[in-house]
């Protein structure tokens, strides 16, 4: 279960919270910096997909389930990411099944880092 190079684990809590699951999301660092890409791991297979954009700072990733979901992995993956190269921060949003970006909402300038995030209804 364990992948040494993720920080700030994250499950599907609205249905999984202190349940088996199969996927956790994270932050991982490279050899250059941390919270340098995001990560999806499946705990079963050891499998494990990223997303990262140069020169990008994620915050702790937090998973939206989509109301009507099926699978444990049906909905939406949100982080706030600071682009240095862009002097911007972002919501990015990625489908949590294929861990591929949906959309972003920008702002300019370089907001303050937060290593902890959360969504509430």
């Amino acid at each position: 279960m364990l992948y040494s190079g993720m920080e700030f684990p994250r499950i599907n809590e609205a249905d999984n919270n202190g349940k088996p699951y199969k996927f956790v999301y994270g932050v991982g660092a490279d050899e250059e910096k941390w919270f340098s890409y995001l990560a999806k791991l499946n705990v079963e297979t050891k499998e494990f997909v990223t997303w990262k954009e140069p020169g990008g700072f994620a915050s702790e990733p937090v998973f939206v389930k989509v109301p009507d979901g099926k699978e444990e992995d049906d909905g939406v993956v949100l982080s706030c990411v600071v682009s240095i190269p862009d002097q911007t921060t972002y919501l990015l949003v990625l489908d949590a099944k294929e861990f591929k970006e949906l959309g972003r909402g920008v702002v300019k300038g370089i907001t303050p880092m937060s290593f902890h995030t959360g969504f509430f209804n």
